[in-house]
């Protein structure tokens, strides 16, 4: 959450489709690629936003906290019927164990998140059954008796 409260205006290229994390994880920096969906998310939030700050995310007041990020997605769960139990952590999860049912490699998500041990990055996924059953699938035939 931290890297997204501190993404500054300047650090988004949108002639590049990049986001430069400045200081993210391990106060290492790095490139996201960003697609068209969140380029236009951006550039239309960009319209609306405090335009007094330097920082993407904030409010008239000044910058967001990590309650309030929380309690604002806490909200809009509950109004759009996906329950209570939602925060930026959960939504980091969700976003790398999606990488990986849509076949993204786990090198690719570990640089995404920033990682700097793919270990991190391991424990930091689920693993569900069905993608289990799919990878055993994967072999063919069943079960083979050796």
């Amino acid at each position: 959450m931290g890297e997204c409260k501190s993404l500054k205006v300047t650090d988004i290229d949108f002639d590049n489709n990049i986001i430069h994390v400045v200081g993210g994880k391990g106060a290492k920096s790095r490139m996201i690629p960003i697609n068209a969906v969140l380029k236009e998310e951006l550039q239309n939030l960009l319209q609306v936003r405090n335009q007094n700050s330097v920082y993407i995310f904030s409010t008239i007041s000044g910058s967001l906290s990590a309650t309030y990020i929380n309690r604002t997605l806490k909200a809009a769960a509950i109004k759009a019927g996906l329950g209570d139990n939602i925060s930026a952590h959960i939504l980091r999860h969700s976003f790398a164990s999606n990488l990986l049912k849509n076949g993204v490699d786990i090198v690719r998500v570990q640089r995404l998140l920033g990682h700097a041990f793919i270990e991190t990055t391991a424990i930091y996924l689920h693993t569900n059954m069905e993608g289990l059953q799919n990878a055993v699938d994967a072999l063919g035939g069943g079960n083979s008796e050796g």
